[in-house]
């Protein structure tokens, strides 16, 4: 009988039990392979569920009259801006955002202003994007041993700059840091 058309070449030349093996083989790999996938598919759905709003997640925003801006921050930081002190946000007395308005620069010579202010203190700044904000950022490593490192970000609106400092210990690194690029992400300018 001559082979039919749709099989493989090669197939005619195995042995029967090894076609039975080759056929056993593939219909065994595609319920593993489907054992693996569904789950697999599910978890990432369930997993990467996250709340559409922002604001509906632990989170807090940062609102003062005296800063035509506002933004979202964790709710484990507490408001420290009493009378007299700059507005902000701690987590306890090493670790806190500031925010602050400094002289008015013009958008374009926001880096150049920048890299001077950081001369003494060998920090590095670069330009960043977020919210749809042109920033500068800088980091400035603690100055003395075991004191705060500074992460600051800097932008101008409306002919004002301001800056928002992320002050933080070696320990609260990653916890501050994410707090701050939340804070920039979500800033919405009045």
């Amino acid at each position: 009988m001559p082979p039919r058309a749709s099989r493989p070449p090669w197939r005619r030349w195995l042995p029967p039990p090894a076609r039975v093996s080759l056929r056993l083989l593939r219909r065994t790999a595609l319920y593993a392979l489907g054992g693996f996938l569904i789950p697999a598919i599910l978890a990432l759905l369930i997993l990467g569920a996250r709340p559409q709003d922002e604001r509906a997640s632990n989170l807090d925003e940062f609102s003062n009259r005296n800063f035509p801006f506002e933004f979202l921050y964790p709710d484990e930081f507490r408001a420290a801006s009493a009378e007299g002190e700059i507005p902000g946000l701690s987590l306890d007395d090493q670790n806190a955002i500031t925010v602050r308005e400094i002289e008015s620069v013009p958008q374009g010579g926001l880096s150049a202003y920048v890299a001077q202010a950081l001369i003494d203190q060998s920090g590095t700044s670069e330009p960043e994007r977020h919210s749809g904000i042109d920033m500068v950022s800088a980091s400035v490593p603690p100055q003395v041993t075991g004191g705060p490192s500074l992460h600051i970000y800097y932008f101008s609106t409306d002919d004002r700059t301001f800056q928002i400092d992320c002050q933080y210990t070696a320990d609260s690194r990653r916890r501050m840091l994410r707090a701050c690029r939340r804070a920039v992400n979500t800033l919405e300018v009045e």
